[in-house]
């Protein structure tokens, strides 16, 4: 299942330690009314710059994102559990059990945990 980004810039907004939770927010703006969302539970690992632009998400793909195995092969690991941030030439990816995608108007000071 991929998950359309709209195109926008992403931050890593917060990270929760002690319950291995991660934001992951496209900030509203003067172009874009709402914020987008992106809460990680269960994160094992993260492969993210700070700021990126992100075009869509999606499960890794054996036959397109090797060079993102190569990274993790000595990691036991679900497939299921890695997601892939997609750009325009470049790839991020994050392992965690599960993540929720919501898009809403609250203050960009708002968090969700």
């Amino acid at each position: 299942m991929e998950i359309k980004c709209n195109n926008r810039t992403f931050q890593i907004w917060k990270y929760h330690v002690s319950h291995s939770m991660l934001l992951v927010r496209s900030p509203q703006n003067k172009e874009h009314k709402t914020n987008i969302d992106i809460i990680f539970h269960g994160v094992r690992f993260i492969n993210l710059p700070n700021i990126f632009y992100g075009m869509s998400i999606s499960p890794i793909s054996p036959e397109i994102d090797k060079d993102l195995l190569v990274m993790i092969e000595n990691m036991q690991y679900n497939p299921n559990e890695v997601l892939v941030f997609r750009g325009d030439k470049q790839k991020f990816y994050v392992i965690a059990s599960g993540f929720s995608v919501e898009e809403n108007e609250d203050s960009i000071f708002d968090v969700k945990f």
